[in-house]
């Protein structure tokens, strides 16, 4: 279902401990909206959020899937 793919959200993250297998990467999910301090990544099990608020004037993420090293650049856009 979309709908529930693009807004499942806390549902989903804290959930983490049921996740088995493959690393889930995913976004659409500010950290700072999870309580983490601005530009922290989610970690837990197996599961690493990425979205850092770039929209907000957080920072835009990425991750090496394979090394897991982070990328991240501070941004000055603000969403009105």
């Amino acid at each position: 279902n979309p709908r529930i793919l693009l807004w499942i959200r806390e549902p989903f993250f804290r959930s983490a401990n049921a996740w088995h297998g493959k690393e889930i990467i995913f976004g659409h999910t500010p950290t700072l909206s999870m309580g983490l301090p601005d530009g922290e990544i989610f970690r837990s099990r197996g599961l690493i959020g990425i979205d850092t608020g770039c929209v907000y004037g957080g920072m835009l993420t990425a991750i090496d899937s394979r090394t897991h090293a982070l990328y991240q650049e501070r941004s000055d856009f603000r969403y009105r």
